[in-house]
């Protein structure tokens, strides 16, 4: 009865950390300050990708946008990034600072796009709660443009993992 005692409590104490085996898509050291910084990504679609971000007790989440088509505006500092987790709850994020478009001509030199780099802040209690249900949908205005994204199953399991890998750190 002990051993089974025991063997229960070393489950409880190291399960998780076995469980869990966090990959990081980028996994680097400032050279300046010696503080470490993760980034994971979530790819939705072509032209939609997700990620999470810390850098020593900062957390992001962070979306890539691009667009066919030549873009010429501002998304201002505030706007705010809605994620409905799992758990049928809506987190709200707001731009840290303001993102400013970059265009550039497809490869293959067929058409213009222009893509957005939006990093939202984050606290440590939203990363938990999108560990434990990930989310099934996201929504965020771009100018005049909104942006609906179901995201499927599988995907959303896959967000709560990869937050949840920034909690592990």
């Amino acid at each position: 009865m002990k051993k089974i005692g025991l063997l229960l409590a070393v489950f409880l104490l190291f399960g998780e950390a076995f469980a869990q085996k966090c990959k990081f898509d980028e996994d680097e050291t400032d050279p300046m300050t010696e503080v470490r910084f993760v980034r994971n990504y979530i790819k939705h679609k072509n032209y939609l990708k997700m990620a999470y971000y810390r850098k020593g007790e900062t957390n992001r989440v962070e979306m890539y946008a691009t667009f066919v088509g030549e873009r010429n505006f501002m998304v201002m500092a505030g706007t705010e990034l809605s994620l409905k987790l799992g758990d049928g709850t809506i987190e709200t994020f707001e731009l840290a600072q303001d993102a400013s478009p970059t265009s550039f001509v497809s490869p293959g030199a067929t058409q213009v796009m222009t893509s957005y780099a939006l990093s939202f802040s984050c606290t440590e209690e939203q990363i938990r709660r999108l560990s434990k249900h990930g989310y099934t949908v996201l929504r965020t205005k771009l100018g005049d443009f909104e942006i609906t994204h179901e995201v499927k199953a599988k995907r959303t399991k896959e967000t709560a993992e990869k937050a949840a890998c920034m909690l592990a750190i």
